[in-house]
Protein backbone atom coordinates (compact mmCIF):
# COMPACT_ATOMS: atom_id res chain seq x y z
CA UNK A 1 0.00 0.00 0.00
CA UNK A 2 1.03 3.19 -1.01
CA UNK A 3 1.97 5.59 2.23
CA UNK A 4 -0.44 8.32 2.31
CA UNK A 5 2.71 11.43 1.79
CA UNK A 6 3.41 9.54 -0.99
CA UNK A 7 0.55 10.21 -2.66
CA UNK A 8 -0.26 13.56 -1.49
CA UNK A 9 3.14 14.44 -3.63
CA UNK A 10 2.02 12.71 -6.28
CA UNK A 11 -1.67 14.66 -6.05
CA UNK A 12 0.47 17.81 -5.80
CA UNK A 13 2.57 17.54 -8.43
CA UNK A 14 -0.37 16.33 -11.00
CA UNK A 15 -2.34 19.32 -9.46
CA UNK A 16 0.58 21.77 -10.49
CA UNK A 17 1.20 20.69 -13.32
CA UNK A 18 -2.74 20.74 -14.44
CA UNK A 19 -3.05 24.42 -12.76
CA UNK A 20 -0.36 25.61 -16.03
CA UNK A 21 -3.49 24.54 -18.19
CA UNK A 22 -6.45 26.08 -16.59
CA UNK A 23 -7.48 29.65 -16.12
CA UNK A 24 -6.43 31.87 -13.03
CA UNK A 25 -8.08 34.97 -13.53
CA UNK A 26 -9.71 37.29 -15.69
CA UNK A 27 -7.58 40.22 -16.99
CA UNK A 28 -10.26 43.55 -17.19
CA UNK A 29 -8.72 45.95 -19.51
CA UNK A 30 -9.46 49.49 -19.75
CA UNK A 31 -9.96 52.34 -21.29
CA UNK A 32 -10.50 56.03 -20.11
CA UNK A 33 -11.46 54.22 -16.46
CA UNK A 34 -14.15 51.83 -18.68
CA UNK A 35 -13.86 48.27 -19.40
CA UNK A 36 -13.03 47.28 -22.71
CA UNK A 37 -12.50 43.94 -22.97
CA UNK A 38 -11.90 40.98 -20.75
CA UNK A 39 -9.75 38.00 -21.28
CA UNK A 40 -8.84 34.79 -19.39
CA UNK A 41 -5.00 34.30 -18.35
CA UNK A 42 -4.19 30.97 -17.90
CA UNK A 43 -1.50 29.19 -15.69
CA UNK A 44 1.56 29.38 -17.95
CA UNK A 45 0.69 33.09 -18.86
CA UNK A 46 0.04 34.24 -15.23
CA UNK A 47 3.58 31.98 -14.55
CA UNK A 48 5.43 33.47 -17.83
CA UNK A 49 4.16 37.45 -17.02
CA UNK A 50 5.05 37.16 -13.06
CA UNK A 51 8.54 35.74 -13.86
CA UNK A 52 9.33 38.62 -16.81
CA UNK A 53 8.07 41.19 -13.78
CA UNK A 54 10.27 39.82 -11.59
CA UNK A 55 13.86 40.11 -14.01
CA UNK A 56 12.72 42.94 -15.97
CA UNK A 57 11.36 45.75 -13.97
CA UNK A 58 9.92 48.62 -16.09
CA UNK A 59 7.57 51.52 -16.90
CA UNK A 60 5.23 48.78 -17.24
CA UNK A 61 5.81 47.09 -14.15
CA UNK A 62 6.85 49.61 -11.35
CA UNK A 63 7.19 46.62 -8.55
CA UNK A 64 8.33 43.20 -8.36
CA UNK A 65 5.54 40.30 -8.64
CA UNK A 66 6.38 38.40 -5.27
CA UNK A 67 3.83 35.57 -5.86
CA UNK A 68 6.18 34.04 -8.98
CA UNK A 69 8.89 33.31 -6.16
CA UNK A 70 6.43 30.34 -4.66
CA UNK A 71 7.26 28.40 -7.32
CA UNK A 72 11.20 28.01 -6.86
CA UNK A 73 10.29 27.35 -3.34
CA UNK A 74 7.84 24.88 -4.31
CA UNK A 75 10.16 22.79 -6.78
CA UNK A 76 12.95 23.50 -3.75
CA UNK A 77 10.04 21.76 -0.91
CA UNK A 78 9.72 18.80 -3.71
CA UNK A 79 13.57 18.45 -3.48
CA UNK A 80 13.40 18.71 0.20
CA UNK A 81 11.01 15.85 0.62
CA UNK A 82 12.41 14.16 -1.78
CA UNK A 83 15.60 14.24 0.07
CA UNK A 84 14.42 13.49 3.30
CA UNK A 85 14.70 17.18 5.01
CA UNK A 86 11.22 16.95 6.34
CA UNK A 87 11.62 20.18 8.03
CA UNK A 88 13.51 22.20 5.30
CA UNK A 89 10.54 21.25 3.04
CA UNK A 90 8.18 22.62 5.46
CA UNK A 91 9.04 25.22 5.77
CA UNK A 92 10.21 25.98 2.11
CA UNK A 93 6.11 24.87 1.24
CA UNK A 94 4.96 27.43 4.25
CA UNK A 95 7.04 30.37 2.61
CA UNK A 96 5.70 29.70 -0.66
CA UNK A 97 2.20 29.70 0.38
CA UNK A 98 2.76 33.41 2.19
CA UNK A 99 4.20 34.36 -1.45
CA UNK A 100 1.39 32.96 -3.05
CA UNK A 101 -0.82 35.37 -0.46
CA UNK A 102 0.30 37.97 -2.85
CA UNK A 103 -1.86 36.86 -5.87
CA UNK A 104 -5.05 36.56 -3.96
CA UNK A 105 -5.59 40.07 -2.56
CA UNK A 106 -8.08 42.02 -3.89
CA UNK A 107 -8.25 39.71 -7.08
CA UNK A 108 -10.72 37.30 -8.49
CA UNK A 109 -8.97 33.77 -8.87
CA UNK A 110 -10.28 30.72 -10.85
CA UNK A 111 -10.04 27.65 -10.68
CA UNK A 112 -6.31 27.05 -11.98
CA UNK A 113 -5.01 29.57 -9.32
CA UNK A 114 -7.08 27.76 -6.75
CA UNK A 115 -5.42 24.16 -7.98
CA UNK A 116 -1.76 26.13 -7.88
CA UNK A 117 -2.28 26.65 -4.26
CA UNK A 118 -3.97 23.51 -3.08
CA UNK A 119 -0.59 21.51 -4.84
CA UNK A 120 1.03 23.37 -2.24
CA UNK A 121 -0.50 22.77 0.48
CA UNK A 122 -0.84 19.23 -0.34
CA UNK A 123 3.15 19.37 -0.38
CA UNK A 124 2.80 21.05 2.88
CA UNK A 125 0.47 18.13 4.12
CA UNK A 126 2.78 15.62 2.74
CA UNK A 127 5.77 17.38 4.54
CA UNK A 128 4.19 17.74 7.98
CA UNK A 129 3.29 14.28 7.56
CA UNK A 130 7.05 12.84 7.18
CA UNK A 131 8.35 15.34 9.48
CA UNK A 132 6.34 13.94 12.54
CA UNK A 133 6.99 10.60 11.46
CA UNK A 134 10.89 11.23 11.47
CA UNK A 135 10.50 12.93 14.78
CA UNK A 136 8.26 9.76 15.98
CA UNK A 137 10.62 7.07 15.02
CA UNK A 138 13.85 9.19 16.48
CA UNK A 139 11.69 9.81 19.76
CA UNK A 140 11.35 5.58 19.87
CA UNK A 141 14.62 3.80 21.70
CA UNK A 142 16.14 1.06 19.55
CA UNK A 143 14.38 -1.41 20.95
CA UNK A 144 11.00 -0.57 22.66
CA UNK A 145 10.09 -4.29 23.88
CA UNK A 146 12.80 -4.07 26.09
CA UNK A 147 12.59 -2.52 29.72
CA UNK A 148 15.28 -0.89 31.40
CA UNK A 149 16.11 -3.91 33.85
CA UNK A 150 16.48 -6.13 30.38
CA UNK A 151 19.07 -3.91 28.77
CA UNK A 152 22.82 -5.05 29.30
CA UNK A 153 24.86 -2.62 29.07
Amino acid sequence: MRSLPNVLLVVSLLAYAVSFFLPVMDLKRRSNGQPTETSRMTGYEAFGHSFKAMVALGPEEPFPMPMWLSNPFYWGAVLLLMLRWYRLSLISCMIAITLSGWLILGRDILIGCHLWLGAMVLLMAASLIQWQRAAQRTDQPADASKTSDQVVT
